[in-house]
């Protein structure tokens, strides 16, 4: 289980042969080839940036925009309510 992070919203949308995971409120992101990947690496960054994540700026503009567009959201496997993350699908 990943340590407790502030709450973020975080837009998961596919760009060529990839999935990416993008943080809205602190900058982050992660990609993978599967959407499987992409969770374990999400959930690995989140973990490993817990501390210094306040630093962060927010993501750009573009990723922002997406939010308002997400198809709904996901639940990484393993996940619990008190991880913080609204994961939202960008279709």
């Amino acid at each position: 289980m990943i340590a407790q992070v502030p709450r973020l919203r975080i837009v998961v949308f596919r760009e060529s042969r990839y999935w990416l995971a993008q943080g809205l409120e602190h900058d982050i992101g992660v990609q993978a080839e599967d959407l499987r990947d992409l969770m374990c690496r999400l959930l690995l960054t989140l973990e490993l940036e817990a501390a210094t994540m306040a630093r962060l700026p927010p993501a750009p503009k573009y990723f922002q925009d997406l939010w308002p567009h997400k198809a709904g959201l996901l639940v990484p496997d393993g996940a619990t309510s008190d991880v913080g993350i609204e994961l939202g699908l960008v279709a």
